[in-house]
């Protein structure tokens, strides 16, 4: 939960004003009774309970299934705009304030802005290429994630980047630049053994049954060595390869507030 905690300080430094024009939607991915995304609010209620959260849990524990979360979340909100992010990933609240000025920024076609400036742990920054802002209506359009990737690590983010590129009714745009020009703060990207932030409760660390080893997190699947292998081919083409079957699990919505 030290992830989470750091998200909930950084939401908490939020002005009102930006708070109410956001909701936050957390896509619980299967953890352990007593160490839910809702327990963890829970035990921190007098600094969450102001804020608009809405958690959807997934039932299965299915390794890597980054798009299928994502999908879901995609399913289940309710605004016209989505800062897609990830756990481990803050927005400082000058940062927000920037994502918050696009949604009236005009553009000839649709806009999908990514690769938001990150700053990592290690001090260096990387623009983020699975972070974005866009419209529930242009992500179905390109496609959502393709659950095919679910159980392998690494190939989920790339193959929907790559599909936004190839729709020509979307407008990709790069923002790392536009954000270091104007002195954007970077998103900050933490490590998993971060320490727990003063003043925000934890939970003990979860020491239940282990999941079963992946090979290698089935690299040998999607063999990064042989991209013109099945990612490239199958992947990369409009020969109908591409899946359109999502949600493969079943969810619910939980209820946290006391």
């Amino acid at each position: 939960h030290h992830q989470l905690a750091h998200q909930l300080k950084s939401w908490s430094s939020y002005g009102q004003e930006v708070l109410d024009q956001i909701q936050f939607l957390i896509v619980d991915d299967s953890s352990a009774p007593g160490h839910t995304a809702a327990d963890f609010l829970r035990a921190n209620y007098d600094l969450s309970k102001s804020l608009d959260i809405v958690i959807y849990k997934i039932d299965q524990n299915l390794m890597w299934n980054i798009g299928g979360a994502r999908n879901l979340g995609f399913w289940m909100v309710n605004t016209p705009w989505i800062f897609m992010s990830d756990t481990d990933t803050q927005v400082a609240p000058e940062t927000m304030n920037y994502i918050l000025d696009k949604l009236n920024g005009e553009t000839e076609s649709p806009p999908v802005y990514t690769f938001f400036q990150r700053l990592r742990d290690a001090g260096f920054k990387k623009p983020h290429p699975a972070i974005m802002l866009i419209r529930k209506v242009d992500y179905w359009r390109a496609g959502g994630c393709d659950e095919d990737f679910v159980g392998s690590y690494g190939w989920t983010d790339p193959h929907f980047l790559y599909k936004v590129k190839k729709d020509s009714t979307l407008h990709l745009i790069k923002t790392h630049k536009e954000m270091d020009k104007l002195g954007i703060p970077p998103l900050h990207e933490t490590s998993d053994d971060i320490e727990r932030p003063d003043g925000i409760f934890c939970l003990e660390k979860f020491h239940g049954e282990k999941a079963p080893k992946e090979p290698e997190k089935n690299e040998a699947k999607f063999d990064k060595k042989s991209r013109k292998g099945k990612w490239s081919s199958n992947k990369k083409s409009r020969k109908g390869k591409w899946s359109n079957e999502v949600l493969r699990f079943t969810w619910r919505k939980v209820r946290w507030q006391k």
